[in-house]
């Protein structure tokens, strides 16, 4: 199952790093293409994702700040 997320809900739940049954923490996941970019959370049987539309983005904050800092993801070569 897949659950899409907003920005804000995707970056609270990836600081708050509890997510009850999940015995197994797998990484942040990210798929990009000139127009946007992709990010996954695998938790249990449940993928969370968001979509973040680069032209959209608030001038707070970068792309580049989220894939590495931020969520510390890993780049995928295609969508999930």
């Amino acid at each position: 199952m897949k659950v899409k997320l907003f920005l804000n809900d995707f970056r609270a739940m990836v600081r708050n790093q509890s997510f009850g049954s999940e015995t197994n923490l797998h990484p942040i996941f990210f798929f990009e293409n000139e127009s946007k970019c992709l990010f996954y959370k695998p938790i249990n049987s449940i993928v969370y994702w968001i979509e973040v539309i680069k032209s959209d983005l608030p001038a707070d904050i970068t792309l580049e700040n989220l894939k590495y800092n931020e969520f510390n993801a890993i780049e995928i070569l295609e969508p999930i």
